[in-house]
Order: structure tokens, then C-alpha cells, then sequence
């Protein structure tokens, strides 16, 4: 890189933040992840950092949010492009179990999360927010709707360095 280039790109990080040093499509972080081991040490950290927020919805060996899957074996399931995939589209692929579902009560109140239960009598239970459920009797719910979004939100990389998510696909990696 010549040295114009080096500056340029410094300026671009130092204004757009750390996504600017990260590769940006799916080839070119595979690449990225392939041309060196991630620590699963470190991913662990980052899994659990507020930056990532990871845990927070996500259980690992009954530690952690319920909101989205157990991530306690994903390595079975996953290989590293399909982890890869999850974090940078994560409505792409989606179990209609985790979509966003849509809620509205016949009060105007409106629920957004995981369905969790709907009972004969169209009572639903929602889960939203971190550890959050809400019950809200069928007399009450004026329209339900399943969403075709993930619950995961975009741009969970965007906080975080390129290795920091090497990182943390090596520990989803490790996982088994």
C-alpha cells in the first residue's frame, strides 16, 4: 500500500470508526478468517462484552439470555460461512421461532418479540427486551402477526474489529 493509500485509509477508520478497517462482503471475510487462527479465548470476551452484547440474548451452557437460540452447540449445526452469514445477515436465514413477531392489543399497546406460547383461547406469551416476557390474554389481542426478520439485529459487527471477530467465530467454532 503506498504511503497516500495508508493515509487515506487511517482517515477513513479514524472517521468512520472500526468497520472501516474490516473486509466488506461475505468473500472477503472468509478470506480474512481463513488467512489466520481466531483465539477462542478472546472470542469468549467478546461473546460476553457490551460491545457485542452477545450473551445477552444469546445462552451458552445455561449462562445467558433466552431471547434468541442456545448457542451451546452451534458448532454441530454451523460451519464458519454459515456462522459468518448469521452475524453479517442475520434475517437471511431464519427459524421462524426466532423472526420478530408483531403484537397489537385491542388497547392500542404493542408487542414486539419472540412468540413464545399461544394458547387455545388466543392468549400469546411474548418474549422482548433481555429476560422480558409479557402475557397478554386473548380477549386483548387485536391483531398477531410473524415477522420475517430476525430478532438479531444488523450491524452487530460494526462495534467490532476484524479480529475481535475472528475471535468470536473461533469460540463459536469451539463450541460443541
Amino acid at each position: 500500500m503506498t504511503a497516500g493509500r495508508a493515509r487515506l485509509a487511517a482517515v477513513a477508520a479514524a472517521i468512520l470508526g472500526r468497520a472501516a478497517t474490516c473486509p466488506q462482503s461475505f468473500d472477503a471475510w472468509m478470506r480474512f478468517l481463513e488467512a489466520a487462527p481466531g483465539n477462542p479465548d478472546r472470542g469468549s470476551r467478546v461473546f460476553r462484552s457490551a460491545e457485542a452484547g452477545c450473551i445477552r440474548c444469546h445462552q451458552i451452557f445455561g449462562r445467558g439470555g433466552a431471547l434468541g437460540p442456545d448457542l451451546s452447540a452451534i458448532r454441530r449445526g454451523a460451519d464458519r460461512g454459515k456462522l459468518l452469514r448469521s452475524l453479517l445477515d442475520p434475517s437471511r436465514d431464519i427459524a421462524p421461532q426466532f423472526a420478530d413477531h408483531q403484537v397489537e392489543t385491542t388497547g392500542g399497546d404493542r408487542y414486539s418479540g419472540r412468540l413464545l406460547s399461544q394458547e387455545p383461547d388466543g392468549s400469546l406469551t411474548i418474549a422482548h427486551g433481555q429476560d422480558q416476557q409479557t402475557r397478554i390474554p386473548g380477549r386483548l389481542v387485536k391483531s398477531s402477526t410473524p415477522g420475517t426478520l430476525s430478532l438479531m439485529p444488523e450491524g452487530l459487527l460494526d462495534s467490532l474489529s476484524a479480529e475481535e471477530v475472528r475471535d468470536l467465530i473461533a469460540y463459536l467454532e469451539s463450541l460443541r
